[in-house]
């Protein structure tokens, strides 16, 4: 695409590939064929962290959000503004079907996504 990937992670069906790019879009593509199936655009500037978790595209960039995004459509569902640093790192996992978000930052903060909102633990 012309651009740096900075991150990237493979689909739980290990089917597809989301990417995170220096053009702050994330992209889905197919392991087996190449071709793009999805483009996530959104972020104001680059993708810095990706993961995929059930049917959840999580993408963290150099604009300070996370932005959850439909794994089927590319449809976004929630944008969450974590920091006033922006988003160095991102994990996710399951808690009894509710996705949580784990966010580091470049100002030293980690944060995890919960039902009511981020809160900080370091």
């Amino acid at each position: 695409t012309g651009c740096w990937v900075y991150a990237c992670c493979i689909s739980p069906d290990g089917q597809e590939v989301l990417s995170g790019g220096s053009d702050g879009v994330a992209r889905v593509w197919g392991v087996d064929d190449a071709v793009e199936r999805l483009v996530l655009r959104g972020h104001r500037s680059s993708v810095l962290a990706v993961s995929w978790q059930a049917g959840t595209l999580v993408t963290g960039s150099n604009d300070a959000t996370v932005r959850l995004w439909s794994s089927i459509d590319g449809a976004l569902e929630r944008v969450v503004y974590t920091h006033t640093s922006p988003v160095a790192c991102l994990a996710t996992a399951m808690n009894n079907e509710q996705l949580l978000v784990a966010v580091g930052a470049r100002d030293g903060n980690i944060s995890v996504e919960r039902p009511v909102g981020f809160a900080t633990l370091r």
